[in-house]
């Protein structure tokens, strides 16, 4: 019997749903294989084949897990940053630590290899007043990306160090966090020190309180220089684009760097769809600007919480005008496939950049992104920074 048109579309449908690379919600998959019976009832070549797909989803269902999830249209319409040739590699890090690693910052270490910095959170008694506690750890990777040395906790002092970013600054590295204070309401602050590589420890930690907002977070470090000389910085924000520096690391102290004009005040070409900006890597000089990567979330029309990432430019000298942004999300085959464990909210689907390696590669550089996935794993996403500086709309 010919399977008539409307069913044969049903079953493209069902098709393209079975070899996509992103996973598929299983009462989605229930609901369109019911559809699909519905109406190809009374036929039994058609039931057969939709059968036959159903079976092969209900499969793929089993092995891809509870939960895998579909991108929402407005991401899965988005060009893939890898068949633009901007994302080149994308691997899936093997940390070895009790409790799993997420949102790493990543650095070239001088003597090969790369310095690695991770958050992880360790559940705790049902009865405290947070549900687990966040440390930091750090990996020693070499070339290839595999740990040669782990060192499962970093002393920051407290059992609530959240998010590292690594920078260098001259000779020095410097590890950035934030970290909760003591107080009646829930407080965080950027907290910084100098990191010693040869003994794996921090020399001593500063609380950067400037009593701005309650909470601080995903402040930008980077390596400006003023006089020839460098300095610890930070990008505070995006809109308006705010700099404080640091001028003596040791102590609570920073200069809010004014721009003249409205040269801060750039409206970006960022999709309001893919919500408000939040800082991201640690930026780097490439190419005499600084890149960095950042993150926004979105809420679907199903409750998801989805959080993507782009990347922006911005002048080396003052006033560090931001020259250039990714007008969308920087989308790749495998995005969120990260099984959720641990302390893992199924409602959040997440990337998050945090660290940026530079490679150079002759006359180009690839930039190799570390992110966290889905609060559970450690990917690093290796862009041609070539491709995606031309894939990026320019700021006027």
């Amino acid at each position: 019997m010919a399977l008539n048109k409307k069913t044969v579309f049903c079953i493209a449908g069902l098709s393209l749903l079975f070899l996509a690379p992103t996973a598929i919600l299983w009462n989605k998959v229930n609901r369109v294989a019911q559809n699909e019976k519905f109406l190809a009832k009374g036929h039994n070549a058609e039931m057969l084949a939709l059968k036959t797909i159903t079976n092969s989803l209900h499969q793929l269902m089993l092995d891809f897990g509870k939960n895998t999830v579909i991108l929402p249209e407005k991401l899965a319409r988005i060009s893939c940053a890898q068949q633009l040739g901007i994302v080149k590699q994308v691997r899936t890090l093997s940390l070895d630590t009790e409790f799993p690693a997420y949102n790493p910052s990543i650095i070239e270490n001088t003597e090969g290899g790369y310095h690695l910095f991770y958050r992880y959170d360790k559940p705790k008694e049902l009865w405290k007043p947070l549900p687990f506690y966040t440390y930091i750890g750090y990996a020693d990777l070499d070339a290839n990306f595999t740990p040669i040395r782990t060192i499962n906790k970093v002393n920051t002092g407290s059992h609530f160090s959240e998010d590292p970013r690594i920078v260098k600054v001259g000779k020095d590295l410097f590890l950035s966090w934030n970290d909760k204070i003591k107080s009646k309401i829930e407080c965080r602050t950027i907290h910084s020190g100098k990191w010693d590589p040869k003994r794996g420890k921090l020399e001593y930690v500063t609380n950067l309180d400037q009593h701005i907002r309650l909470v601080e977070k995903n402040w930008v470090p980077f390596e400006r220089w003023e006089n020839d000389k460098p300095r610890l910085s930070f990008v505070y924000a995006m809109l308006p684009h705010k700099i404080i520096d640091v001028p003596t690391p040791k102590k609570n102290e920073v200069i809010h760097l004014v721009s003249q004009g409205d040269s801060a005040l750039t409206k970006l070409p960022w999709i309001q769809e893919w919500g408000h900006i939040c800082g991201g890597t640690t930026a780097r000089l490439v190419d005499n600007e600084y890149i960095s990567f950042f993150h926004s979330n979105f809420q679907d029309d199903h409750g998801m919480r989805w959080y993507v990432m782009g990347a922006y430019t911005f002048e080396r000298n003052a006033p560090h005008k931001i020259t250039a942004i990714t007008p969308y999300p920087i989308v790749f085959p495998g995005i969120y496939d990260s099984k959720l464990i641990n302390t893992a909210d199924a409602s959040k689907r997440v990337i998050y950049p945090a660290g940026i390696a530079i490679e150079k590669k002759g006359k180009n550089h690839l930039l190799h992104v570390s992110c966290g996935e889905n609060d559970c794993a450690v990917k690093v996403v290796t862009i041609d920074y070539n491709r995606l500086r031309k894939n990026m709309t320019s700021i006027q």
